[in-house]
């Protein structure tokens, strides 16, 4: 094997993952992605360092945009308000963030998210065109799933999930 570079690193404190920030970590770089293990649930969840295109709700779904911008290289956005049939990393903040601020996003793993009406335990969840959150579907959509529902709720409400991690496309 020719020669490897490899950047490892630790999280500076769990706290990071729910803290927001003006500025840009010295320790993170935009993209740089931390498994972190609960060993309660034993479940490993996956998050991404970002800067926030735009303010983005705790527990909303938003895209992973790609920018060549400076300093906002890796963005999370609202997902727009056309369905895309490219494919697109969704995330989950599960801390509110200021339009501009910079911190971590649940991108695979447990987490919770926002759902726009009743959710069944099972159900897939898939993310729709203008609306920051994700709609409950009760069967496998090719290439739009999102997440897996493992609570249940009544009407819009936040619910425990298990973001996938695949790219998806986003529903008319």
């Amino acid at each position: 094997m020719g020669n490897t570079i490899v950047r490892k690193y630790a999280l500076g404190s769990l706290s990071d993952l729910k803290s927001t920030s003006t500025s840009q970590h010295d320790a993170y770089k935009l993209g740089d992605t931390v498994e972190v293990f609960d060993y309660d649930d034993e479940i490993i969840t996956t998050y991404m360092y970002v800067n926030a295109g735009n303010a983005l709700t705790q527990y909303g779904a938003y895209l992973i945009n790609h920018i060549g911008v400076a300093g906002t290289e890796v963005q999370a956005i609202s997902i727009p308000n056309a369905a895309l049939t490219v494919y697109s990393l969704i995330c989950v903040p599960q801390v509110a963030f200021a339009s501009g601020e910079y911190g971590w996003v649940a991108i695979k793993g447990a987490c919770s998210v926002l759902s726009t009406g009743n959710t069944t335990v099972d159900h897939f969840g898939a993310a729709v065109k203008n609306i920051n959150t994700v709609t409950d579907e009760a069967s496998l959509t090719v290439n739009s799933v999102l997440t897996y529902k493992a609570t249940q709720s009544e009407g819009a409400a936040t619910v425990a999930a298990y973001l996938i991690g695949n790219k998806v496309t986003i529903a008319a």
